[in-house]
């Protein structure tokens, strides 16, 4: 199992920290349970991920490949998502919802791996004979989000986390854990604020503990006891402060 941590704020700063947190909550999850859990760290804010131009080329690739045909980091980034078994997302919150790179990002991920879309065309591509698709976009993935925003009250992050939801709906990927982490202007490093740390290490935890049974991929698959495409949580997961803006 790998779970990627994304932070896309400043270096070293809170975004990063947060994430950091998770992971080592992830890690100290996997050494108690002897669970082999790789982990990765990466900061986007000096990535180059330019916007959707909805030219649909990457559903009309001549090689069948579901490919973006733009040249910049977003390629980097997506090989990594579809790498990894959980994802951390920490994003900055500046106005409202969530920063731009974000929404670039998933303007170009989600509708090109939608899991419907795909499972149609993995279908197709059986009974013709044709070269099948990329088994790891039929990956079923568990995710967390962190909303990070300076605002002393919500109303400046309320859209922060549902609209993170955008990148987990269309791989129908299993949300661990959310946490709106509002009011940072006011408070001088997240290291002071022990009980926000210490629910980013929970969430890390939950996220290392969650087990995957059967799949989501809508195609053929049964599971050693005969249930068939179902999902449950180890007993014993933490419960961090969830947070249901909006």
């Amino acid at each position: 199992m790998k779970v990627l941590g994304i932070s896309m704020g400043r270096k070293n700063e809170r975004c990063d920290i947060y994430c950091k947190q998770i992971l080592m909550g992830v890690e100290a999850a996997a050494k108690a349970s002897g669970k082999d859990i790789e982990v990765e760290f990466i900061n986007t804010v000096t990535m180059d991920i330019g916007q959707c131009r909805g030219c649909g080329a990457c559903s009309k690739a001549p090689d069948g490949k579901i490919k973006c045909i733009l040249k910049d980091d977003y390629l980097e980034l997506e090989e990594k998502v579809l790498d990894a078994d959980g994802i951390v997302i920490c994003a900055p919150v500046y106005s409202v919802g969530i920063v731009g790179q974000l929404k670039n990002f998933l303007d170009r991920f989600g509708a090109a791996h939608d899991r419907a879309s795909m499972i149609d065309e993995q279908n197709k591509r059986r009974e013709d004979g044709r070269p099948l698709l990329d088994e790891r976009y039929f990956k079923d993935r568990y995710c967390s989000y962190v909303a990070v925003g300076g605002a002393w009250t919500e109303d400046w992050t309320c859209l922060g986390l549902p609209m993170m939801h955008l990148f987990s709906c269309s791989q129908t990927m299993k949300v661990v854990g959310q946490i709106n982490a509002n009011d940072q202007g006011r408070k001088t490093s997240p290291f002071l604020d022990q009980p926000m740390m210490d629910d980013m290490f929970a969430m890390g935890e939950n996220l290392a503990m969650v087990r995957q049974r059967g799949n989501m991929s809508g195609l053929p698959s049964e599971s050693s006891d005969g249930e068939r495409n179902g999902y449950r949580d180890l007993p014993g997961l933490r419960h961090p402060r969830q947070d249901h803006c909006c």
